[in-house]
């Protein structure tokens, strides 16, 4: 047998598994690219590395487009399998035996991400000592309370007899200059006023023991399973767009697949797609082997 005849064959497929391993490996390498003094070389970074962020672009608009757009999360979300677990949940809540007094602030500094969620509650805090003030100076506070001091000061002053001697004088134009003082104090100390009592009431409720709040449920009779499921089904339904919206979930995984390193870029492709792409470089010995042997009759 001439053994010879083999030389075409071996050498095709060699070649053409070789040939192929190298396209895979320059899908991802090199991570960065190669300069010979002012010339870069082609073919530098690899294809991923190259593009990148046209990839995180691409793949987060098809995530949050398809996968995870509005439609297809409230349909999950406002499934009856959530909706039994949120169920069971609250048993297990209401039912546990738990002897320990935890606050809601308590779990919260328990967490890794307590500093975040300190700051979103003195950020809650700060908006809506904001929002009372704004609604404070939009119905013009100062001047209702002045016209009610006026009239207060003028029904006591019927009653006295001296009093009214010095009514007329006294009274001119009183509630006029009580209303830009009352304005001046609103502007000097209104927010801080407000920003403690909301700071206050909000601690109170932090504060609330697991175990004050299952006992107030349980002696109220209050159906609260109906009351959480109700408030969720309706935030879902009515407040989920401006929540995606503020999540931006398309950004958020453009950004993230974006702070990939090259190595991390590379996992997660050959993760999915391993198989195929090895599969591909064993295609390509197959098609070198396939034309050495061609070439035999050619």
């Amino acid at each position: 047998m001439d053994y010879s005849l083999l030389i075409h064959p071996l050498v095709g497929a060699v070649i053409g598994y070789i040939t192929n391993w190298i396209a895979v490996k320059m899908l991802f390498r090199p991570s960065k690219a190669i300069y010979i003094g002012k010339f870069k070389l082609p073919f530098t970074p690899g294809i991923i590395p190259k593009n990148q962020s046209r990839l995180a672009h691409g793949i987060s608009n098809t995530i949050s487009g398809s996968l995870l757009n509005e439609d297809v999360l409230k349909e999950n979300l406002l499934s009856e399998d959530i909706k039994n677990q949120i169920n069971e949940y609250i048993d297990t809540f209401l039912n546990s035996a738990e002897t320990e007094a935890v606050s809601l602030n308590d779990l919260i500094n328990q967490t890794e991400y307590s500093d975040k969620l300190n700051t979103t509650i003195s950020n809650l805090i700060e908006t809506i000592s904001n929002s009372i003030l704004t609604t404070i100076k939009e119905a013009n506070l100062a001047e209702a309370l002045s016209i009610q001091i006026e009239n207060a000061i003028k029904e006591n002053m019927q009653k006295n007899v001296l009093t009214k001697l010095i009514k007329k004088p006294v009274m001119d134009g009183l509630s006029a200059n009580l209303e830009p003082k009352i304005n001046e104090y609103i502007d000097a100390n209104g927010k801080d006023l407000i920003k403690g009592m909301v700071e206050k009431e909000l601690t109170k409720y932090l504060n609330t023991s697991n175990m004050d709040v299952k006992d107030f449920i349980k002696q109220s009779n209050i159906d609260i399973k109906g009351i959480i499921i109700s408030l969720y089904s309706s935030i879902i339904s009515n407040k989920l767009s401006s929540i995606l919206e503020t999540i931006n979930i398309s950004k958020v995984i453009e950004n993230e697949i974006n702070s990939f390193e090259p190595k991390k870029m590379e996992e997660l492709v050959l993760s999915i797609i391993s198989k195929e792409l090895n599969a591909l470089v064993n295609l390509g010995a197959i098609i070198g082997l396939l034309l050495g042997t061609a070439n035999i009759f050619i």
